[in-house]
């Protein structure tokens, strides 16, 4: 699953002002650091990258329909005290749970965006 998962955060984390930096995959949920240009973007973003996973998922699992049962939830990082405080939980989260997938997308950057962190 880990797999299906990874091909589809390199083909959906840089797109048209989104960008997805860092994720953890929990048991049950996702954890993600993005960065988007505006409210937009993010929302487009997250609504592209979700469909994709749950498509790629849904196609693993030889099944079809809902994957995630409730919307993203978004919080803007405001200042480096933030940032660094949501890079920590979100990379440590799961070597705190004993999951070793924590991992960080290597894409050249785009320019100047919002740090937002994602939750799903």
């Amino acid at each position: 699953m880990y797999a299906v998962l990874r091909a589809a955060f390199a083909m959906g984390c840089d797109r048209n002002g989104f960008r997805l930096v860092h994720y953890s995959v929990q048991g049950n949920h996702l954890h993600m650091i993005v960065e988007a240009i505006d409210r937009r973007c993010l929302s487009r973003g997250m609504q592209g990258l979700l469909v994709r996973i749950a498509r790629a998922l849904n196609r693993l699992w030889r099944r079809a329909g809902k994957v995630f049962a409730d919307r993203y939830h978004d919080h803007i990082l405001r200042t480096p005290r933030e940032v660094r405080h949501a890079l920590a939980y979100v990379l440590n989260n799961a070597r705190r749970h004993g999951v070793r997938l924590a991992q960080e997308i290597t894409i050249s950057r785009r320019g100047p965006g919002s740090t937002v962190g994602a939750r799903s």
